[in-house]
């Protein structure tokens, strides 16, 4: 029975020593996982300690140079020169953009008032071409020839007279505008 019993201490001992050697195994994968864990931890800290030491010396890099410009009171007077300069400028584009603003609507106004009578025009001349082509036509079926080009010599002059007072007309306009245009900013200074 002692044998026995022996034999079952031994088995016993062997099963203790078997699940003492896994967990001395789960251990150490555990350890090993901890240590890398530990190990990338302290690579990170080193490379946000690396950060923080680059900042802080370009911190302190721009403090000691704004110390430098305010030290000199000339370079701090220059910039607010600048600013001041700069002020000034945008105060006078405003005001011009002030001033011109009712004239700009005026200018598109005119510029489109041109443009429609440019297009009247051109489709004037193809109209009195068209008719005097007809007219010649008519004219040309009752008489000779030699009234023919007299008339067709008549209605070309014709033509290029009313051609000669339109453009007239159109400069007469433009100018007209122009000179309105003109006497307005001028009655607005004095104003």
């Amino acid at each position: 029975m002692k044998s026995k019993s022996l034999l079952q201490d031994v088995k016993g001992y062997k099963e203790e020593i078997t699940m003492l050697c896994n967990q001395l195994q789960s251990l150490k994968e555990e350890f090993l996982v901890k240590q890398r864990e530990k190990d990338e931890v302290i690579k990170e800290s080193k490379i946000m300690h690396e950060e923080v030491v680059r900042r802080l010396m370009e911190t302190q890099i721009k403090l000691t140079k704004a110390e430098e410009i305010k030290e000199h009171p000339e370079i701090q007077n220059h910039d607010n020169y600048l600013h001041e300069e700069i002020k000034s400028w945008k105060e006078k584009y405003d005001v011009l953009v002030e001033k011109t603003g009712p004239f700009m609507d005026q200018l598109d106004k005119f510029q489109a008032e041109k443009d429609i009578l440019l297009y009247e025009n051109a489709a004037s001349q193809v109209e009195l071409g068209k008719l005097s082509e007809k007219y010649a036509m008519l004219l040309g079926h009752q008489n000779n020839k030699q009234k023919i080009h007299h008339v067709r010599k008549l209605k070309e002059e014709n033509c290029s007279l009313k051609m000669k007072e339109s453009s007239s007309q159109s400069k007469r306009l433009i100018d007209d505008l122009s000179t309105s245009v003109l006497r307005q900013p001028l009655k607005e200074v004095n104003s």
